[in-house]
């Protein structure tokens, strides 16, 4: 969530004084709810066939797509990769700026997809958080 947007939904829980107890309660019932349909979730998500496209819907149908779209796949690789990289060396890191020159070697074979590159095309973590 963009920061703005978490202190607006704070800011309007303030102003309007809802109790903290009726909105723990409607936490408490949506986790219970997810963990309830946890496996027809799973199960719609992994057998979402769209690949990324121009439709606004077909993106959407994509981002659920966590078994076959390359883009997804290729997102876990470099997730993975860059948490190996980091247990490698977690208190000083690679140097900013060097991901994508040092990631190649942290590839697991299961983890590659036909968009994985070995040669230093580009790319980073694709995460704002694990990147840095």
């Amino acid at each position: 969530m963009d920061k703005y947007f978490r202190s607006a939904l704070i800011a309007i829980l303030i102003l309007s004084k809802i109790k903290i107890r009726y909105i723990s309660f409607i936490a408490v019932i949506a986790v219970v709810f997810l963990f309830i349909n946890r496996i027809e979730i799973i199960d719609k998500l992994s057998k979402n066939k769209q690949d990324s496209s121009v439709k606004l819907s077909d993106h959407i149908k994509s981002m659920s797509n966590i078994a076959t779209d390359a883009s997804n796949l290729e997102r876990i690789n470099r997730w993975n990769s860059a948490i190996a990289m980091y247990k490698e060396r977690p208190v000083l890191g690679w140097g900013p700026g060097t991901y994508m020159f040092q990631y190649a070697p942290f590839q697991k074979a299961r983890d590659k997809t036909i968009i994985s590159t070995n040669f230093a095309e580009g790319g980073n973590a694709h995460s704002e958080f694990i990147g840095p």
